[in-house]
């Protein structure tokens, strides 16, 4: 292992991240199209990746509890 790479990736596929969220791939998706999650696109390309921070976020900004 190189000092200063991470260990695990910075950036998830759609399936990845849509299993670290516990979400169904079209359930990850709709959210992608109501601007609900950010996401990762390079110029040119269709496929999109997440970052796992964007990720982690959007769970912290989705956290309820009732009473």
């Amino acid at each position: 292992m190189q000092p200063g790479r991470p260990t695990s990736p910075k950036l998830l596929t759609l399936k990845e991240a849509a299993k670290y969220l516990g979400l169904t791939e079209w359930s990850l998706r709709e959210k992608v199209w109501k601007g609900q999650i950010t996401f990762v696109r390079t110029p040119g390309a269709r496929k999109i990746y997440f970052a796992v921070e964007d990720l982690d976020q959007f769970i912290e900004d989705n956290r309820t509890r009732y009473v």
